[in-house]
């Protein structure tokens, strides 16, 4: 198979994944070290202090919001902070005297490269993911919030933990203000196929105690992958995943490792350090010695890679028991488990914690932030909007109500262990700065991990030794220019 194919073969599944987001309710952001989003906004024993912003006549102005996940009107499952945005949204446009409009753009370096060569503004604001907002920034399409006159970067208005999350060089180049703030890496197990399984230690505790380790993963995935009716077949998997690819790559942060990382200030190669080829080792245990992950007949060769089953298919395995362990994003758990969780109990985990780690580290390369381009020549009207469409509605100020709504429309009953671990999976988001060289990481999707795991072309390490040394000059015209 040529190169060529390859990258549309492995650029579908990428985006995939990101794909799915148009079923998900909220935007998410940009990110590399996060802190907690709660401590943040408790900025005054009395709850969040706001900028003033004060109302002007915008005399007709259209705000332009480019978007490939924003819808332009309330979807049919919307939860209460997507009703509440588009309710927010005709409230400025009333207060304000303007038009707030939604345009699909899909901000890669493909599609902004030539708006921007012209001169175009692209739109007041645009929403970006990691592998977007990295090279736009260090290519000058985008500015740091913190240089745009009129916007306070540590109002509580915007979400902490995605403000850390998109910070770079020192500067910030992401701000969002949606909420509940939505994890994008994190795992959704199913209670009762444990507990059917032998399986007695309490998940959350084990993550308490620092113990949600790669191997008690791997020990209750095992556990529960069973041929129940002697037909050579698994009916149960430990494992499921929407793109392997994707999964492979959170193991290898959830690991202390990443494809590139930031040393004495510049960024260096780092995808065959110790720490990923022990991720990708422990990803090839479990699907071909274990066999404990599910894997679906495309995945298993370079001819049908891109034959993907329909979403809804791999869902309805978990949403049926059949599988104890989904890693997935946090929306999934609103939009497509907590519909259809009449046949299972489930919970939600952090990814667990390989032995090259210190800590639980939760991936966010699918999170989206709102960034503003070198070319917008009308930034005095897009911050006064953008202020406005940011500050919470009244009533919704603060924490409480948002994690109330991930209580009820995430998760089943009083489950508050499970909200705790959303909470942690937010204080643990990071970027792996490999995720905004395309090169790299498009390389690395098929060479290091379907060629060796999948499509058992040698092993992780071989594969990756054929790489060594490929990848830096590209690193460095993004990063160390």
């Amino acid at each position: 198979m040529r190169k060529s194919q390859y990258k549309v073969i492995l650029l579908a599944l990428l985006t995939m994944f990101s794909l799915l987001l148009f079923t998900a309710c909220q935007p998410a952001s940009t990110p590399t070290t996060a802190e907690s989003q709660l401590s943040a906004e408790t900025s005054s024993e009395s709850g969040p202090v706001y900028d003033d912003d004060p109302i002007v006549d915008m005399e007709g102005y259209e705000f332009v919001i480019g978007s490939a996940w924003m819808r332009a009107r309330p979807s049919a499952n919307a939860t209460e902070f997507e009703k509440l945005f588009f309710d927010h949204k005709a409230e400025v446009e009333e207060k304000y005297h303007c038009t707030i409009k939604i345009s699909s753009i899909y901000a890669d370096m493909n599609t902004m490269m030539p708006r921007i060569m012209a001169g175009n503004k692209v739109a007041d604001v645009i929403e970006m993911m990691a592998d977007m907002w990295l090279p736009a920034s260090k290519a000058g399409y985008i500015i740091p919030w913190n240089d745009v006159e009129g916007i306070n970067i540590e109002d509580p208005r915007w979400v902490d933990a995605y403000t850390n999350l998109s910070t770079f060089d020192g500067k910030n180049w992401g701000l969002n203000f949606m909420r509940p703030p939505e994890v994008r890496s994190c795992v959704f197990f199913n209670k009762d196929l444990l507990a059917n399984n032998g399986i007695t230690e309490d998940p959350y505790q084990l993550v308490r105690d620092g113990n949600w380790t790669y191997e008690k993963f791997r020990e209750m995935a095992l556990a529960a992958t069973k041929d129940l009716d002697s037909d050579g077949q698994m009916d149960t998997y430990g494992v499921l995943v929407i793109s392997p690819i994707l999964f492979a790559r959170q193991m290898i942060n959830a690991n202390g490792a990443a494809l590139a990382t930031l040393e004495d200030g510049k960024v260096n190669a780092s995808y065959d350090s110790q720490g990923a080829i022990e991720a990708l080792n422990f990803v090839d245990t479990l699907v071909n010695q274990d066999k404990s992950f599910m894997l679906w007949d495309y995945m298993k060769s370079e001819t049908t890679w891109n034959n993907v089953p329909a979403y809804e298919d791999i869902y309805a395995v978990f949403n049926e028991g059949k599988a104890a362990f989904f890693v997935h994003e946090s929306w999934v758990g609103n939009q497509q488990i907590k519909p259809n969780s009449d046949k299972i109990r489930y919970g939600m985990l952090p990814l667990p914690k390989g032995p090259g780690a210190t800590d639980y580290v939760s991936p966010a390369h699918q999170s989206r932030v709102f960034t503003v381009t070198s070319t917008n020549t009308d930034l005095d009207k897009t911050t006064i909007i953008f202020n406005a469409l940011a500050r919470p509605m009244e009533g919704y100020e603060g924490d409480e109500w948002w994690l109330d709504e991930v209580q009820r429309e995430y998760f089943q009953d009083d489950d508050e262990d499970s909200v705790d671990m959303y909470k942690l999976n937010l204080e643990k988001s990071m970027v792996d700065l490999g995720s905004g060289v395309e090169k790299l990481s498009f390389d690395y999707g098929i060479t290091a991990i379907a060629a060796s795991v999948f499509w058992r072309y040698g092993t992780p390490a071989a594969q990756v030794a054929t790489m060594v040394g490929n990848y830096q000059d590209a690193i460095d015209a993004i990063f160390n220019k």
